[in-house]
């Protein structure tokens, strides 16, 4: 599905593509921050400040993932940019652009996948789609 829409900005809404750009800065952001941390030799409070600066940095592209799903989708680059947020809560740390993404996902979710999330991209996938009670939302 994520080849399926692209995910250039341009296939986006105004306000998809808005939080696309931020998106992409906190994800990258996050990778070259946190992917190779090495905590052999790290004292017990530098391992603990540096969870610390990383869940600061998760609340951040949490944040950013709720205004994501909050705003109706209304191309199919906007499903994109919603499922990459539904995929980075439940494989967190996998950045779907990197090379190693495949591998990663194959472990499976790192979490039981909530129901509300599941149904707010399912419901964004319809509504672009114009299947059901969606589509008469997305037009009414």
């Amino acid at each position: 599905m994520l080849q399926f829409g692209g995910g250039s900005p341009a296939a986006m809404s105004p306000a998809h593509a808005a939080h696309h750009h931020e998106w992409r800065g906190l994800i990258d952001e996050h990778m070259r921050e946190f992917e190779n941390i090495n905590e052999a030799g790290m004292t017990k409070a530098e391992i603990e400040a540096e969870e610390a600066r990383m869940g600061a940095h998760m609340a951040e592209i949490e944040a950013l993932s709720e205004r994501i799903w909050a705003e109706p989708a209304q191309t199919w680059g906007d499903v994109v940019l919603c499922a990459r947020a539904f995929s980075w809560k439940y494989w967190a740390g996998v950045d779907l652009d990197g090379p190693d993404a495949q591998a990663q996902l194959e472990g499976g979710p790192s979490a039981e996948i909530e129901d509300d999330d599941l149904a707010s991209l399912l419901g964004a996938i319809f509504s672009v789609a114009g299947i059901g009670h969606f589509a008469e939302a997305r037009n009414g």
